[in-house]
């Protein structure tokens, strides 16, 4: 069976209750499980065909929300393709990725700190991954880049995973993840 890794960085703590302000009306999510639908709607889906590796990297006070509400929930699942839940703390950022609060192509954008910690933090979570297959000797076939903030129902189809040529790189088509093209 193939590997799946599951790359999360940064805090788990959003806000269950969340109003927006739409174009033509406002609405609210109440009581939204951001980890249980991430598993129902991803992972679980992505177990039946692959084993899956899921990684966090965060700062050290946002550990316990993701110990708490992630990977609780999903040990409780007893789901045996779910091979590895880690999380791990980085309480630092590199330097030498693209995205620093001084270097990269928002220069003088507000969101230059967020930059460097979304995509720092991300860059953590990618370098644990690749020691844990270096230690087990095992490669991660396919690589997602978990949103933990993102409600994703019936728009994942596994069967993607199998149909992809090897070395390509997928990307997200919504407005929501178009930062993310820039990685």
């Amino acid at each position: 069976m193939d590997n799946v890794g599951i790359l999360f960085a940064g805090p788990e703590d959003h806000n269950l209750e969340t109003t927006f302000n739409g174009v033509d009306k406002n609405y609210t999510i109440k009581n939204i499980n951001y980890a249980e639908e991430y598993y129902n709607h991803i992972v679980e889906p992505i177990s039946k065909k692959f084993n899956v590796f899921i990684f966090v990297t965060c700062f050290t006070e946002e550990k316990n929300n993701w110990q708490e509400r992630w990977k609780n929930l999903f040990d409780n699942k007893k789901n045996p393709n779910i091979k590895l839940f880690c999380i791990e703390i980085c309480n630092t950022l590199p330097d030498n990725i693209r995205f620093t609060q001084t270097n990269n192509f928002h220069n003088g954008n507000r969101f230059n700190e967020s930059y460097h910690n979304q995509y720092g933090k991300l860059n953590n979570t990618f370098n644990v991954m690749k020691k844990y297959e270096d230690k087990e000797q095992i490669q991660m076939h396919y690589l997602i880049k978990g949103r933990s903030d993102f409600i994703y129902r019936d728009i994942f189809n596994v069967n993607w995973l199998l149909n992809l040529p090897k070395n390509t790189i997928c990307i997200s088509s919504t407005e929501w993840h178009t930062p993310d093209r820039w990685m």
